[in-house]
């Protein structure tokens, strides 16, 4: 499986509940199952919350069972104290009793051989890994936090400490609290805090704030292989939005000789790039009833099976710059422009990424699952 497919999952599970609930994750030992899929990921929020009412495992008697500073495992050489690994031990083990184990000798599920306590142990040590191939990979590539980040970092403590000890709380009174209440100690969950932060910022502190790193060869390279489209159009509803109803026979014949006047119009311009694109933009602002253009004033760079079949089939037919013939879809009559890939433009579905976010992310992706496929790991 691609492991590192699930950094950002356990970036929030492991990580992100650090400040919000118990800082607990998961257990050790490799094998291919025990996935956790991305429908699962959006329950695991509760998983803490229920653990903590109803558990079949005393928590606090096996924390005790070794020093927190006790080296129980390396990563790549690196030591990993028996503090920071029950957190992933821990969380695998509330995992599992949120999806209805009862028995750590039974299997995970019917006809499987993979019994609850070898699932337990081999998310706790893909955790781990997880989190020391992103730390990992970032050493080596000289990122770090920021200061900016770092007082967000601090303001949060500050905050949390206020939140689980009170007004006027020390550093001492949350390491006590801590200790007592969450089985770990201050400084692994000041490592903790600093690895999601990390997680969360990674893209920005590796390639900049909008990827800028990215050129514009790698971001458009990115798009042609996954299949990428970029298309802009006028739209001329035959269909009511708020009703969902046709129109009547009479405004979808008048809706049809506007969109073919109109592509009549623009076909003419073909050949002179600028002069099309000022025309188009003339035209879809007078003219335009998609109600995306306020978000999608430049088209729509999309991939099968996000747009209509109708407008997806004639923009991928087009070549650059060239305009299509009325396409009729089941909300009107596009006049469709193929467009070049844009790096920086959003993709559709999405509120925020664009085709260089979408590079930057998937090199970052690979880079780090290179990282965690190579680890080594040594139980002491």
């Amino acid at each position: 499986m691609k492991r590192f497919l699930i950094i950002l999952l356990v970036a929030v599970i492991a990580f992100g509940g650090i400040i919000t609930y118990a800082v607990t994750q998961k257990s050790p030992v490799p094998a291919e199952s025990g996935e956790i899929s991305g429908s699962e990921a959006a329950e695991n929020t509760d998983i803490a919350e229920s653990a903590e009412s109803e558990t079949l495992f005393d928590y606090n008697a096996l924390y005790r069972t070794h020093e927190p500073e006790e080296t129980v495992m390396t990563v790549n050489g690196e030591d990993i104290s028996w503090d920071e690994y029950f957190q992933n031990l821990s969380q695998c083990m509330q995992e599992a009793e949120y999806y209805g184990m009862t028995d750590l000798s039974a299997a995970v599920s019917e006809g499987e051989e993979t019994t609850w306590d070898e699932y337990i142990r081999l998310n706790a040590e893909e955790y781990v890994k997880n989190m020391y191939a992103v730390t990992g990979y970032c050493s080596k590539n000289g990122i770090e936090l920021t200061d900016e980040i770092r007082q967000s970092i601090d303001e949060t403590l500050a905050a949390y400490t206020a939140s689980v000890c009170g007004e006027g709380a020390t550093e001492e009174d949350l390491a006590k609290f801590l200790k007592e209440q969450r089985y770990v100690t201050l400084d692994t969950f000041k490592k903790l805090v600093d690895a999601q932060y990390l997680v969360q910022n990674i893209l920005t502190l590796a390639y900049g704030e909008n990827c800028e790193k990215i050129t514009d060869e790698q971001a458009v390279s990115y798009l042609e292989e996954n299949g990428y489209l970029n298309a802009n159009h006028i739209l001329l509803l035959t269909m009511d939005m708020t009703t969902r109803e046709e129109l009547d026979e009479t405004m979808r014949q008048e809706k049809e000789a506007q969109a073919k006047e109109l592509s009549e119009q623009l076909k003419a311009a073909e050949g002179d790039n600028e002069k099309l694109l000022a025309l188009f933009e003339e035209l879809k602002e007078q003219y335009d009833e998609d109600s995306g253009k306020a978000t999608n004033p430049h088209g729509y760079t999309f991939k099968e099976g996000v747009m209509v079949k109708e407008f997806e089939e004639s923009a991928k037919a087009l070549e650059e710059y060239a305009i299509s013939d009325p396409v009729k879809s089941t909300y009107g009559y596009h006049v469709i422009m193929r467009l070049p890939l844009d790096p920086d433009a959003l993709i559709a579905g999405s509120s925020s990424a664009t085709g260089r976010m979408m590079c930057a992310s998937k090199e970052i992706s690979d880079r780090i699952q290179e990282e965690f496929d190579n680890s080594e790991v040594r139980y002491s």
